[in-house]
């Protein structure tokens, strides 16, 4: 299972190829893979950030008609490649009008995807209970000993 760490690097590689870059097309190679939304939607958006939360890679889109987000979770085998290596478990790849494609490559087809627009993702979130960041943000002792100090594991 990617760690945060190697979903952390993912998101790295996703930022250096992909943000900045219009977006030609979402091709869904396994219908399992997009739990929600429309890949058609992000047609010609472009990437304008990516980021990281807990172990989801984050990819803000906008276009024309407003804002969205792209979520990828990688679950156990899952990853974002360049597609030119020859992967042989591509489950969708996004196809940028600049620049190489990018696969998510996924052996066990456990790895998923959203599509929602960005008024929606804070529910997203919501839903899915995550706790605090530990990083990027720098954040005190004291603040950890005050979520933490009741924990007896």
């Amino acid at each position: 299972m990617p760690e945060l760490p190697e979903v952390e690097i993912m998101v790295r590689n996703l930022r250096r190829w992909l943000e900045g870059r219009r977006l030609d097309r979402l091709e869904v190679l396994d219908g399992r893979w997009l739990k929600a939304g429309d890949a058609a939607d992000i047609n010609g958006m472009l990437v304008t950030d990516v980021r990281r939360r807990a172990k989801y890679a984050c990819l803000e889109l906008a276009g024309k008609n407003g804002s969205c987000e792209l979520v990828l979770h990688y679950r156990m085998t899952g990853k974002t490649v360049r597609v030119g290596g020859g992967r042989r478990h591509l489950r969708a790849v996004l196809v940028p009008r600049e620049g190489e494609p990018v696969g998510f490559d996924d052996a066990r087809r456990l790895g998923q995807a959203w599509i929602m627009a960005a008024s929606e993702a804070p529910a997203f979130w919501a839903e899915r209970k995550l706790g605090p960041e530990i990083w990027p943000d720098e954040r005190s002792g004291g603040w950890w000993a005050e979520r933490l100090g009741r924990i007896r594991g």
